[in-house]
């Protein structure tokens, strides 16, 4: 994955972390104030509280999941290589580069020895 789509999947995961985050921290404010109220707060608020932080957490996992799937959808029909495909490019290059010096090699024993020119 390029980098331009690793930095647009790394924005959304953010997004959907702060997004969980600020609900968690609202939940959470929201049992303090009300007990501070004197208002009756249920013995299993933070419990809940924990559960839709988990379901958040949940929640970001398929996010990243389709938005990864996406960025590579959008990323292969725009015809740009992936990582696997530079990583053959590199490994063809550097045997082509191989070939370069054994030839280079052979035409300087060629012209040392009086060969064409």
């Amino acid at each position: 994955m390029d980098r331009t789509a690793q930095g647009l999947l790394r924005r959304s995961l953010d997004v959907a972390s702060d997004i969980g985050e600020r609900t968690r921290a609202g939940a959470s404010q929201l049992a303090e104030r009300a007990a501070a109220a004197g208002l009756p707060v249920p013995e299993d608020a933070l419990r809940v509280v924990d559960e839709l932080a988990e379901r958040q957490r949940r929640n970001a996992e398929v996010v990243t999941t389709l938005v990864r799937s996406e960025v590579l959808r959008v990323v292969r029909s725009a015809g740009l290589a992936g990582q696997d495909d530079v990583d053959q490019l590199r490994a063809e290059v550097e045997g082509l580069r191989g070939t370069v010096r054994v030839l280079a090699g052979r035409v300087a024993e060629l012209e040392a020895l009086g060969g064409p020119r």
